[in-house]
């Protein structure tokens, strides 16, 4: 797969910092939730291996707001490592940029999308698009809902 040199690990950490929050709480949930983000520990974005997002590919469902926004980018260097490996983890993530009509997902969603940045909102539209013509990419169920979210400027205005 052809990596975008804007969506490089170098690119991308201009836009979202490579250095672990000191607090950085994984999770907000319990159960399922600590196996799934537990792994994640200790580990800047830029070294999370693509079969650890496969392993843990609810991780997105289970990080807290702060997990999700660090560790974001891991998704994004890893689609374009080997997309296929990690379509159910891209799916999953994929899925929290869909429009809700229940109250308590809209307010666990905007927690979460609250804290990107405009740049980091135009990285993350650039990715989408990315996925949307790469080739031999493999089906993101969600992927239209998320490119559809974004154009709507649904999250980006939480």
């Amino acid at each position: 797969m052809q990596v975008n040199n804007s969506l490089s690990v170098q690119a991308l950490s201009i836009i979202f910092p490579l250095e672990i929050p000191a607090d950085l709480p994984l999770t907000d949930s319990y159960g399922d939730a600590v196996s799934e983000t537990e792994p994640f520990r200790g580990l800047s974005w830029s070294d999370v291996p693509c079969a650890l997002l496969l392993k843990c590919f609810e991780a997105p469902y289970f990080f807290s707001p702060e997990a999700l926004h660090y560790f974001f980018p891991a998704f994004i260097v890893c689609s374009q490592i080997d997309c296929n490996e990690v379509e159910l983890p891209l799916d999953s993530l994929l899925s929290l940029f869909k429009e809700t009509d229940n109250l308590s997902w809209e307010e666990w969603r905007k927690a979460r999308w609250k804290l990107f940045t405009k740049p980091q909102w135009a990285v993350v539209k650039e990715w989408l698009d990315w996925l949307h013509t790469t080739p031999n990419a493999p089906f993101l169920e969600n992927l239209e809902a998320a490119r559809l979210a974004l154009s709507k400027g649904i999250w980006v205005r939480v």
